[in-house]
């Protein structure tokens, strides 16, 4: 365990996405167990070492795990050179020695449209990482893959630790990013001899519920929010005795239950490994306990598969939903799509393919000094409470405005600034905010601090916003930047854009007039997100 003084404290682990839902557990564990830990995060306006501290908080861990002898937070990004990091980071970390990198950051989007930054973050992110590891002379070099480099299950059977090119196609670009970066990394290992452990793990769940920044979710997790989304909707027309939701054939029930004829385009009879992620986080703390030795592939698989139909039951039953049946695409040629409906298919599309294909993973036994899966069971019903507890902790609490927007937005498939803009120029979104800037014809340039950043010059006029074209030789009126988190949170309407100028937040350049006229509309529109989000995806 840690001490406070740093005594018997080794050699340092440099650890990549600490922040995200396993990077996390991985971190609480390294610490837990006494190591030195240097965390590379992207910057993103808050403090980074009270950011870091921030995800820890749920693992409970004693104040000495987290000092200076054992934490460090660096600022730094893996779609970088060298993570990013300073020449004077670098140089620390080789006279601290590095012993292990383990990359565990990446992206997971599954859009078609997301190719190439996916393609930057999982494989160049890699390359960037492993680079590093050899610059600081470290010992071994961990990586964080996943399962489904195995892509559709093919004729040659189950896939294999051993396996990797079997020309298997791929649901989407992310399955390809993961597969490219495992290549690199045998490449790179053939060509240098450096050990390498690449850990695979299938759909992981559980722990501490992977919630992100404004409540951000990916695979399973999905549906389940989807799910909340649309019975908190239709309750709330219901009620009202009014709007889209409620035509969709909702019958409120008994204790908050609802009845939602739901039609999901899905084969229940498929499967899919899920596996907890405490499994995982110990597996891979046990391959850096062990070292890496060669090229190593650690399957981290769950005991068992479980079929999509038994997800449903699972899902439903938890949310209170009855009404939830899966079919055939040809069903909505009978029966067109109900607004309900398209909803959830909007909110879960890029997740469709893994509804009606399934990988097949070949069964290894666990490595000496590894852990059994079948140790750690998935349990997807107290899964599913404890992810519903959390979400619904702030809507219930002093962030409550804009949750339902949140949910909202996720429906629209928005998960930043890109995808926001994007629907606002495509009309699907800020319909009620453009009618208010009807009178104004400006030109404002948003610079958005993310990875990567967000830099585009939206023209405003008559009521319409369109990007501006890169030859467009107009300058923008003023220019508004800002961090992603300010961003999140003013879209969500939890923050207001003109406090955030005068806090200095935001900055303004050039007109700022106009600047501000905008930031006071946009402001009263998203006092009152949660009511013109429902109206706007209502169309």
């Amino acid at each position: 365990m840690c001490s406070e003084n740093g005594e018997g404290v080794g050699m340092t682990i440099l650890l990549t996405g600490a922040t995200g839902y396993l990077g996390k557990h991985l971190l609480a564990g390294l610490l837990g167990q006494g190591e030195r830990v240097a965390v590379v995060v992207r910057p993103r306006g808050e403090a980074l070492a009270e950011r870091v501290l921030d995800v820890l908080q749920p693992f409970a861990l004693p104040a000495e795990c987290l000092g200076p002898d054992h934490l460090t937070v660096l600022a730094g990004d893996v779609t970088e050179a060298h993570l990013g990091l300073s020449e004077a980071d670098r140089a620390e970390l080789r006279r601290q020695g590095v012993r292990a990198v383990l990359h565990s950051a990446g992206l997971t989007r599954f859009e078609e449209e997301l190719a190439e930054r996916l393609d930057w973050f999982n494989r160049q992110g890699t390359v960037h990482a492993y680079r590093l590891a050899r610059d600081l002379g470290a010992a071994e070099f961990h990586h964080v893959s996943t399962a489904f480099v195995a892509g559709e299950g093919d004729a040659e059977g189950a896939f294999s630790a051993a396996d990797l090119e079997r020309g298997q196609r791929f649901r989407n670009p992310y399955e390809k990013s993961k597969f490219e970066a495992e290549r690199f990394l045998r490449a790179a290992h053939a060509e240098d001899g450096m050990p390498i452990n690449v850990y695979r793990p299938s759909i992981c769940v559980g722990g501490v519920p992977p919630i992100g920044k404004g409540q951000s979710t990916s695979t399973v997790y999905a549906f389940l929010k989807a799910g909340h989304f649309l019975k908190t909707a239709t309750l709330r027309d219901l009620k009202r005795g009014a709007g889209s939701f409620s035509r969709g054939g909702g019958m409120a029930g008994g204790g908050g239950s609802l009845h939602l004829p739901l039609r999901i385009v899905a084969d229940a009879a498929v499967e899919q490994n899920l596996v907890s992620v405490e499994y995982v986080a110990e597996s891979t703390l046990a391959g850096l306990r062990r070292g890496a030795s060669g090229y190593t592939v650690v399957p981290q698989l769950g005991a068992r598969a479980i079929a999509i139909g038994e997800m449903r039951d699972i899902f439903a039953t938890v949310l209170g939903v009855t009404g939830v049946e899966m079919v055939d695409e040809s069903a909505f040629d009978v029966a067109p799509a109900t607004f309900v409906e398209q909803c959830f298919a909007r909110a879960t599309q890029s997740y469709l393919p893994y509804l009606f294909s399934e990988s097949r993973f070949a069964e290894e036994p666990s490595p000496p000094g590894f852990p059994r899966a079948a140790d750690y069971a998935v349990d997807l019903t107290r899964i599913a409470h404890d992810f519903l507890s959390a979400m619904e902790a702030p809507e219930r609490g002093a962030d409550a405005r804009g949750a339902l927007t949140r949910l909202a937005l996720d429906a629209l498939q928005v998960s930043g600034p890109a995808d926001y803009f994007d629907r606002l120029v495509e009309g699907q979104i800020g319909r009620g905010f453009l009618r208010r800037m009807a009178f104004a014809d400006a030109r404002i340039q948003f610079a958005i601090d993310d990875s990567p950043p967000f830099n585009r010059t939206i023209h405003f006029a008559s009521g319409v916003a369109k990007y501006a074209e890169p030859a467009d030789s107009q300058r923008p009126d003023c220019t508004l930047s800002m961090d992603r988190e300010l961003f999140d949170a003013v879209m969500g309407g939890r923050e207001d854009l003109r406090k955030g100028f005068f806090t200095g937040r935001v900055k303004l350049r050039g007109n700022k007039a106009i600047g501000l006229k905008f930031g006071f509309l946009l402001g009263q529109y998203l006092r009152q997100s949660d009511e013109h989000v429902l109206e706007e995806l209502a169309g």
